[in-house]
């Protein structure tokens, strides 16, 4: 089962929440093809482009980091797609494209084949 998204999003295992770490709320506003060219659409260093899932005031980056808005709304009705498949709760759950203040992979990375791209 997939896990249920959380606010404080910790991929790395050490125990520390990649949002309260830097003081940065994982509430962001979800970004589509209008955006594209736009400043929504650029990225600042250490972040990424996600595919994100919602339940309520939970929030989860289920893939990325993308380096392209574009990538990350390509995925956005595949990533739903297998969040059903693994979790019956899934169907509940909103989803959207966000940019987020962290490099590290997404939920469902392995799943979808998607592999984190070197910094840089």
């Amino acid at each position: 089962m997939m896990a249920r998204p959380t606010a404080s999003v910790n991929h790395a295992g050490d125990g520390k929440d990649v949002a309260d770490e830097e003081g940065l709320a994982m509430r962001a506003r979800v970004l589509t093809w209008a955006d594209r060219g736009s400043d929504a659409a650029r990225l600042e260093p250490g972040q990424g482009f996600y595919v994100s899932v919602n339940d309520g005031d939970d929030h989860g980056l289920l893939v990325g980091p993308f380096d392209r808005l574009e990538e990350a709304l390509g995925m956005l009705e595949r990533a739903q797609t297998v969040a059903e498949a693994v979790d019956s709760r899934a169907e509940t759950f909103t989803y959207g494209v966000c940019r987020a203040p962290t490099r590290d992979p997404g939920l469902l990375n392995d799943k979808l084949g998607v592999e984190v791209p070197p910094a840089g």
